[in-house]
């Protein structure tokens, strides 16, 4: 069975923030995570036509890919409470939620900042990290 991956910029640190919050939430331990810089995560952008302009968070489910706002829905589907709470958002209008996340994605560093190098994670979810 093909994991379930979750790409993000491991340079950010709301993203970081992001994983560190699905890690936490995400019971079975079922996602896999690559960060953005990773040679896995080239590939697999070049393998199923992901656009380089999508740079925050992508999520590869079964082959399926969800991007921005989808990506962050499809996610917390697999956790749990509070984070699947956001849920909720997905119906809202398209083209609202799209906007949203986008203006949080493109001024996520100014506000939030961004690390010279990704973080290593935890020793406990290390195995959830590939790439």
């Amino acid at each position: 069975m093909e994991p379930l991956l979750v790409l993000y910029d491991g340079n950010c640190a709301l993203c970081h923030g992001f994983i560190k919050m699905v890690l936490r939430s995400e019971p079975k331990g079922e996602l896999r995570f690559a960060s953005l810089q990773s040679e896995i995560a080239s590939k697999l952008r070049k393998q199923l036509n992901i656009p380089e302009s999508c740079d925050s968070v992508i999520f590869i489910e079964h082959g399926q890919v969800y991007l921005y706002h989808h990506a962050a829905f499809q996610i917390a589907k697999h956790c749990g409470y509070p984070l699947r709470a956001i849920r909720i958002f997905r119906f809202l209008p398209n083209a609202f939620s799209k906007a949203v996340y986008q203006w949080v994605a493109r001024n996520r560093k100014k506000v939030f900042g961004a690390y010279d190098n990704c973080p290593l994670p935890s020793v406990k979810h290390r195995k959830q990290f590939i790439g």
